[in-house]
């Protein structure tokens, strides 16, 4: 991965830092849906389960990570700490899905409440009802 940044709208974009090895998805890409024009039919398109992680042009949202808020004051949006009870939803039959949760401001205790799939900060999903 690269990094780029312009200090201005109209100004040209310029590499920064060094690049980065990423994990693209055990099978590759595939199209998500995003800010870009469609792409061909015969070309994947992502779905969840199929291993792929998603190409195309995406709005960023919030960004988060393991780091307090204090230690990332250099960054310019929204920031979301992740703790040992925090859930990013994969499981699509769940009203969770596809965000990221904290399980004690939902109310609800256990990982039950968010289906059979979720990933966390080290903690194990164990199957549970669907929400």
């Amino acid at each position: 991965m690269r990094r780029y940044e312009r200090p201005a709208a109209t100004a040209r974009w310029q590499a920064v830092g060094s690049p980065v090895e990423v994990l693209l998805g055990r099978r590759g890409l595939a199209w998500g849906i995003g800010l870009h024009a469609s792409v061909q039919d015969d070309a994947p398109h992502k779905s969840e389960g199929d291993e792929r992680a998603p190409a195309g042009v995406f709005e960023l949202g919030t960004a988060f990570g393991r780091a307090a808020r204090e230690e990332v004051r250099g960054l310019r949006m929204p920031y979301q700490q992740l703790t040992a009870t925090t859930e990013a939803v994969d499981d699509s039959a769940s009203r969770y899905y596809d965000r990221i949760v904290e399980r004690s401001q939902i109310g609800q205790p256990g990982l039950e409440v968010f289906g059979a799939h979720g990933e966390n900060s080290g903690l194990r999903v164990r199957p549970g009802r669907r929400a």
